[in-house]
């Protein structure tokens, strides 16, 4: 079961990753109209976009994604990818 902490942890990071992805898109999105799932498809994300994308996650979460970890799930899903972020901090607490 998710705590109340979890859960909002989870809802920061998701947050911060939609201004991620709206941020490195072009043209650029809403945040708001992000989706949750099918990002590939939906945001028309190419490999190069996709690692221009994780590159920004790194640099937005302080974090290293490591190569045995990069797939087109971990792209394609925002909780996926923000389940992932909050491994790799290693804490709950995100400035």
């Amino acid at each position: 079961m998710i705590s109340r902490g979890e859960k909002s942890a989870m809802d920061l990071i998701e947050t911060r990753l939609r201004q991620v992805i709206a941020d490195a898109r072009q043209p650029r999105i809403e945040p708001a109209d992000i989706p949750s799932t099918g990002l590939l498809d939906t945001l028309g994300l190419d490999s190069g976009a996709c690692l221009s994308l994780l590159l920004s996650v790194e640099e937005e979460f302080d974090i290293e994604i490591e190569d045995a970890d990069l797939s087109p799930r971990l792209v394609d899903d925002l909780t996926v990818l923000a389940d992932y972020v909050r491994s790799r901090t290693g804490s709950l607490e995100l400035s």
